[in-house]
Parts: C-alpha cells; sequence; structure tokens
C-alpha cells in the first residue's frame, strides 16, 4: 500500500501539470477567438497591425505569410496580460532596469530611454561645429523671416526629466562631461543680437526643492512644470506686450488627482497598475473658448491625437499668438490660451504659410532638449517639420 500511494500522488500530479499544459496551449487560442482576456492595455505608442487582405493574385499570397505573421505578432491571445505581467515583475522585483525605451530608476521613477535620451544626459557626445551650425542656423532664419513680417519670436526648451532629476536615475548613469548640447546652444544664442529664449534649467532645479515638477510615470513635466513655465514665458512677453500679465496664485485652482499612470506606463504595458498624483493648476474663471483652427490648418494630416488646437478670448487689445512644438508646449494651452485673442498650437511645422494665414503677433517656438540629438540637413534653414528628422532616425 505504501508504495502505491506515491504512484497514485504522481499520476495526479501528471493529471495536472497535463491539464495546464493544455489549458496554456489552447488559451491564446481561445481568446483570439472570443476576446476573453480582461486587459484593454495599449501596450506601445503606436498603432496595433490589422490583419491583412488576401486574394487570390500571385502578390497576394507572396506577401501574405509575412503580413499575416505581423498581425499574428500584435494579437496573439493574451498578448497584453502577458506584457502587463512582464512590466510588473521588471518594475516590482528587478527595481531598477534598462529596457529598449524605458528605465526603471529609483523610488518608482521611470525615465524615457529613446532618442539617446542617456547620451543627451551623460554629454558624451557633444555638438560638432557643423551641427551646432545648423542648429544655430535653423532658428536664426525663422527668426530673421518673422522679423521682416513684425512678428515676434521666442524659443522656449522643455528640460527633459533626466536633467532635472538625475538623483532618481539607476546608479552607474553618470556624467562624463558637464557641458551639454543644450548648454552648447545657449552659448551660441547669447552670441546672436535678437535671438530670444526661455531656458527653465535653472527655474526648475530650483523650485524642484518646494515640490515636484514632473511626472513620475511619464516623460513630461507635470501642471506644476507647466505653471512656472508659463509664468516665466508670460514674463518675457510681457516686455514686448505690456497689456499681459501672469496673475497671483489665487486665481488658479489647484488639484492633485490620483491618475493612471503616464506614457511610460503605457510602454511598459502597465498603465492601470500604477498609478500616481498629478498636481495641477486651472483658471478659476476661464476667459479663453475653444475656437475653430482654420481649413489651412485642418486640412493638414496631423499624426495621431496631435490636431492643431486653437483658442479664443473676447479682447481686442490683447495679441494673437502661435505655438509651435511638441506635446509639451500643446500642454501649455489651458494656461497660455488666456492671455492671446487668439492663440493656436500646431506640431512641429513651422510652416510660412500657416503663419501668414494666421498672421500672429507672437511665435512661440517649443522643443523638447532630447530633440537636440538630431542631425539637422543642410538646407536646413528651409526645415519646416522638425519632427520629420525624427522620423527618418526611427
Amino acid at each position: 500500500m505504501s508504495d502505491m500511494a506515491p504512484a497514485k500522488h504522481w499520476r495526479i500530479a501528471n493529471i495536472v501539470m497535463t491539464v495546464l499544459f493544455l489549458a496554456a496551449i489552447w488559451l491564446p487560442l481561445c481568446d483570439s477567438l472570443f476576446g476573453i482576456d480582461p486587459s484593454t492595455v495599449q501596450a506601445e505608442n503606436r498603432d496595433e497591425t490589422i490583419m491583412p487582405e488576401f486574394s487570390w493574385t500571385k502578390a497576394s499570397i507572396e506577401s501574405f505569410p509575412e503580413k499575416f505573421e505581423a498581425f499574428y505578432n500584435d494579437n496573439f491571445g493574451f498578448r497584453k496580460t502577458l506584457i502587463t505581467w512582464h512590466g510588473l515583475a521588471k518594475m516590482k522585483l528587478l527595481r531598477s532596469f534598462y529596457s529598449s525605451r524605458v528605465i526603471i530608476g529609483k523610488d518608482g521613477w521611470l525615465f524615457f530611454r529613446g532618442d539617446r535620451t542617456i547620451e543627451n544626459y551623460r554629454c558624451i557626445d557633444p555638438f560638432s561645429e557643423e551641427q551646432l551650425d545648423r542648429w544655430v542656423r535653423l532658428f536664426d532664419a525663422r527668426r530673421r523671416w518673422l522679423e521682416s513680417q513684425g512678428i515676434r519670436y521666442i524659443i522656449v526648451f522643455a528640460p527633459n526629466k533626466h536633467t532635472i532629476y538625475p538623483e532618481y536615475l539607476p546608479e552607474g548613469i553618470n556624467k562624463v562631461r558637464n557641458e551639454s548640447r543644450l548648454d552648447q546652444l545657449v552659448k551660441r544664442f547669447e552670441e546672436i543680437p535678437g535671438i530670444e529664449f526661455v531656458d527653465m534649467r535653472e527655474k526648475f532645479l530650483d523650485a524642484k526643492k518646494e515640490g515636484r515638477l514632473y511626472h513620475k510615470t511619464d516623460t513630461h513635466w507635470n501642471g506644476v512644470g507647466r505653471y512656472l513655465t508659463c509664468k516665466e514665458l508670460v514674463s518675457r512677453l510681457s516686455s514686448w506686450f505690456p497689456r499681459i500679465s501672469f496673475p497671483s496664485p489665487d486665481a488658479y485652482d489647484a488639484t492633485n488627482e490620483l491618475c493612471e499612470g503616464g506614457d511610460l506606463t503605457r510602454l511598459l504595458g502597465i498603465k492601470e497598475q500604477l498609478k500616481e498624483r498629478r498636481p495641477d493648476f486651472k483658471p478659476k474663471d476661464p476667459k479663453s473658448r475653444e475656437a475653430d483652427p482654420g481649413e489651412l490648418l485642418t486640412s493638414h494630416e496631423w499624426p495621431p491625437l496631435m490636431d492643431p488646437l486653437a483658442f479664443e478670448v473676447d479682447d481686442e487689445n490683447l495679441p494673437r499668438a502661435m505655438f509651435v512644438g511638441d506635446s509639451f508646449g500643446i500642454g501649455l494651452h489651458p494656461l497660455m490660451a488666456e492671455f492671446f485673442r487668439r492663440s493656436t498650437f500646431i506640431w512641429h511645422i513651422f510652416s510660412r504659410t500657416y503663419i501668414e494665414d494666421e498672421r500672429p503677433d507672437v511665435v512661440i517656438n517649443q522643443l523638447c532638449e532630447r530633440y537636440l540629438m538630431y542631425d539637422l540637413p543642410e538646407d536646413v534653414d528651409e526645415l519646416e517639420d522638425l519632427y520629420v528628422v525624427k522620423r527618418k532616425k526611427d
């Protein structure tokens, strides 16, 4: 009897293992057929591959297997759940981790790794003189053309989170040089009369002692960072346009809502699992209202979720503005739209046609620090879409 008991236990264990093995094989197919995976997380900043069409042509027959493989790789059963588990394991167990696009730092801080942000922070690839000349030419050509149209021009740099919070990066990510590409560019700007720019790094490094300025789970500054940037920008613009001035803090409602994780948690597949509080400021008595961007702007094919925005305030004494930038700059609109009779916010494209059609009094050109890692083309004076340089790199 004693010899039979272990054999019975082994048979039960084998049956359980067989059932689990069969379930593991069939569950992905069941999810593909019936959609039983509860996870809804979109884990990458891109669209999923759609099912390819098939026809009985030579071209379709030859290309269908590769296209179907790409579709299946994006859509096999329980893929999103597996990605979520993988991201949570990295975050909770490994604590500090490098992936192709995200770095898990200290105390739950996440950092973007794309666009050579680590090389940028470590200052291991400074501008060559030729590279620096092209960046200076880009901005100076824009300034000179706007000046010929009677339009003011100011450049706003959004610092990388790595620059403001290096203490939360993993050990071993250290600076090799002290001078960054932005330092090099700012030095050159200071030598050129007429170039106006806002560099928030020093103000952020001082202000972070009083409270957090960036999201822990996102690449972007939070509402406090936006507030300080808008305050500095309005202060600079008021020397040109005395009718505008930044109000006291009492004019804003401060909020601190608990929200889903930011864009970096989406890249890890744990957006719903990792939450954080997001401080923000909203005007108590908003004067701006959303307006029609106009046929010319809306007819352009913009990136997903990056359609142009326009706002208007019923005050003919206020100036008109156009913001040209990335998600940092477009995200300033809840505060900045209050200071202009009409303001438009567009994604990267510095188009003379758009500017002539909109007729702003000032163009605010915002740029994230990490974009300075791009190499600009020789014909940079005519470059309208800075983001096209990134797309070519990708």
